[in-house]
């Protein structure tokens, strides 16, 4: 009987400091993706040149200006088209741990009316005819 006396403990455990510790875990596994994936520093310094790489004129003619203004596009193209690509990925990464969690939280709020059930259908396999 003393059991029962625990149960409304138990409901307002689950339902209040549990559930409201299960949306903290999956914040700060946001939180990590996104400082992981390092988003807002990439979204920084996305039209720089990938690895700082890039070219310094050396002569006034025409032809030296062309070719240090086509490496200098070409490493700044390619600079952000990696960081799009690794924003790309932790977004992706970031939508999983969001739709991950959220069956996480639906599962556990679900879950004592699953014990429910799922005692009753045991009943129910236990004198099923063979």
């Amino acid at each position: 009987m003393k059991t029962l006396t625990l149960l409304p403990y138990y409901f307002q455990w689950h339902y209040g400091y549990g559930l409201l510790h299960g949306i903290e875990i999956i914040k700060n596994f946001i939180w990590f993706l996104w400082h992981f994936f390092s988003i807002r520093e990439l979204f920084r310094t996305l039209f720089l040149p990938w690895q700082r790489l890039h070219e310094t004129r050396q002569g006034s003619a025409i032809e030296d200006f062309m070719s240090v203004w086509i490496v200098n596009s070409l490493m700044i193209f390619v600079g952000a088209l990696i960081r799009l690509t690794v924003i790309a990925f932790g977004f992706v990464f970031i939508i999983a741990a969001l739709v991950a969690g959220s069956v996480v939280l639906l599962l556990w709020i679900a879950l004592p009316l699953l014990i429910v059930v799922f005692f009753i259908m045991g009943f129910g396999l236990l004198f099923k005819p063979i």
